[in-house]
């Protein structure tokens, strides 16, 4: 092959993968978004904040409290970008860094095929119970759990969506920023961002876990997806390299579809059209680069909460209804 058709083929690859990032934004239907808010009144929505072009268009709390919310497993979405953050400062070498460079007892057996995608993309094969309540809360240290965990595929070879594995990134921060992956977080992203409500979960060992167990606002958290609009820029600050982002965004792996490094993408007509975190009890932080627009919302943990009727499990298409030509 010459050296013209590979720099060609290297090229088109970069732009069919990139997520585009538009210039101009289809202006929201009012009607639409009163149907949004309608819905998710009634869906128990305790939070919805919507912005486009860096203007709020929504900021609804349905009677109550602002509040910091538990994030559930939206929370992977942002260790993604903390991950990434130690990428651009050259903490982290590489997305393809064994883990055993970080956890030396791993350097053996199939352990040591490990890295960080595998760890990021669900395709790391340790054993894993998908309800997090029957192993990893009444863990004593949720780290340990995952070093200690057993591999039931080879690395790479299956998707699992895999609570235990993506604790192990807190760990891997720790290790690699010299601070506890909650103080990371302050340093490098809350205190730039103006994030200053916030509370953290810990196991008995004092780890935080990275699965879940950060309460945010609906407003700070918006400021991640806002983060990634702006190509890991936050006034002025440097904080995520955009070729990170890149493949964060992209597909990650070629066992399931639509899923990228801890983020998820809603397609439309076979086409990634906007990328979101997904938690527990309908925990959303979207994305749609195309249009500029951010959309969130939030569900305080409730004994009344019904996943059959409080769902909302179309949220997300409704957002992206709202700038559909």
């Amino acid at each position: 092959m010459n050296l013209c058709l590979k720099i060609f083929l290297f090229v088109f690859s970069v732009i069919a993968i990139t997520p585009s990032f538009a210039q101009e934004s289809t202006k929201i239907d009012p009607n639409a978004l009163e149907n949004v808010r309608h819905a998710a009144e009634a869906a128990g929505s305790h939070a919805v904040v919507i912005l486009q072009d860096d203007e709020v268009i929504a900021d609804w709390y349905f009677g109550h409290q602002q509040q910091p919310i538990e994030l559930m497993s939206v929370l992977k979405s942002l260790v993604s970008l903390g991950i990434g953050n130690l990428l651009f400062t050259g903490e982290i070498e590489s997305l393809d860094q064994p883990v055993h460079e970080f956890y030396p007892e791993w350097k053996q057996g199939r352990k040591q095929q490990i890295t960080l995608r595998h760890l990021l993309s669900h395709t790391s094969c340790l054993q894993n119970t998908q309800n997090a309540g029957q192993e990893i809360y009444p863990a004593p240290n949720a780290i340990q759990l995952a070093l200690a965990a057993e591999l039931v595929c080879d690395p790479g070879s299956e998707f699992s969506y895999n609570n235990k594995a993506v604790n192990l990134l807190a760990g891997i921060i720790h290790v690699a920023s010299g601070q506890r992956m909650d103080q990371f977080f302050v340093e490098d992203f809350f205190r730039v961002m103006d994030i200053t409500r916030y509370q953290w979960h810990f196991d008995q060992s004092g780890n935080p876990h990275a699965m879940a167990g950060l309460r945010l606002q609906a407003r700070d958290l918006a400021k991640f997806g806002q983060l990634v609009l702006n190509r890991g820029q936050w006034d002025g600050h440097k904080l995520v390299d955009p070729e990170y982002l890149n493949e964060m965004l992209s597909q990650s792996q070629p066992h399931v579809q639509g899923v990228g490094l801890l983020w998820w993408m809603f397609k439309d007509r076979g086409e990634p059209v906007a990328f979101f975190g997904d938690g527990y009890l309908g925990q959303t932080l979207m994305i749609i680069p195309d249009h500029n627009l951010i959309a969130v919302r939030q569900v305080a943990r409730s004994d009344e909460y019904d996943p059959e009727t409080d769902g909302f499990t179309d949220f997300k298409s409704r957002v992206v209804e709202l700038v559909k030509d």
